[in-house]
């Protein structure tokens, strides 16, 4: 980025409350919008963090997020990616997420404790983007996403999940989805593929195969129908 460009930038970051800088390195402060933790010391300005809408882990670095959470009320993005989370109390971690009924962005990718997406998910009704990629862990979905009506885009790419829960094809915003599990007929609780031609604002589909996958020609039809479909990648890295 050109000199010029970049202290414009700053400048109307500045100006817009967006986030502020000193000698080049983000400085807190109350009135801040955006924030991104590197160490516990950035951590501990979240006390008097009332107004940030967003909050980006910039460390893989362990910090205790947990001493912090509660004035975060009206955030709308979270990004935890970069830290794996293994030494948080993820339940403690999710009942808090849960809980920030703004939330439009969750990013939780590469969370190695992180099991199964619990049921209070479903409170997270603003959600737009929830991204679990890398959560080699995750095993579970619980059925209650299919209440997240907003949820435009959904990341499980290379988790450990054997199946999506059923019902998928309500997420009529659905834009993007990467990571879905083509499964067999005899697991009644999985989403099939057969469900997908209801997501008519889907753009991008990125399909998981393994042996246990049932795919036919009629199913494979289904992808004529999503007109505004312009990407569908399939992984058969499972496929023996």
């Amino acid at each position: 980025m050109h000199d010029l460009v970049r202290d414009l930038t700053i400048m109307i970051a500045q100006n817009e409350s967006f986030c502020g800088f000193e000698r080049g390195r983000q400085k807190w402060t109350p009135d801040s919008l955006w924030f991104g933790i590197i160490n516990e010391a950035d951590a501990n300005s979240l006390k008097s963090s009332l107004k940030l809408r967003a909050l980006l882990l910039m460390s893989r670095s362990e910090v205790p997020l947990h001493k912090y959470m509660e004035p975060l009320l009206v955030l709308r993005v979270l990004d935890l990616s970069h830290s794996k989370l293994e030494n948080v109390n993820m339940e403690e971690l999710l009942c808090w997420i849960c809980s920030l009924k703004r939330l439009a962005v969750l990013n939780l990718s590469g969370a190695a404790g992180l099991k199964v997406l619990p049921r209070s998910i479903r409170k997270l009704r603003n959600l737009r983007i929830l991204v679990l990629s890398g959560c080699n862990n995750l095993v579970k979905l619980h059925p209650s996403i299919i209440m997240l009506k907003m949820l435009m885009i959904l990341d499980l790419g290379f988790c450990g999940l054997q199946y999506l829960p059923c019902g998928l094809a309500q997420l009529s915003h659905m834009q993007e989805l990467s990571g879905f599990k083509v499964v067999g007929k005899a697991n009644k609780r999985s989403c099939q593929v057969l469900e997908l031609q209801q997501l008519t604002e889907l753009q991008v589909l990125r399909l998981n195969l393994s042996d246990e996958s049932e795919l036919s020609e009629e199913k494979c039809m289904i992808f004529l129908k999503l007109e505004k479909l312009k990407v569908l990648a399939i992984n058969m890295e499972d496929v023996k």
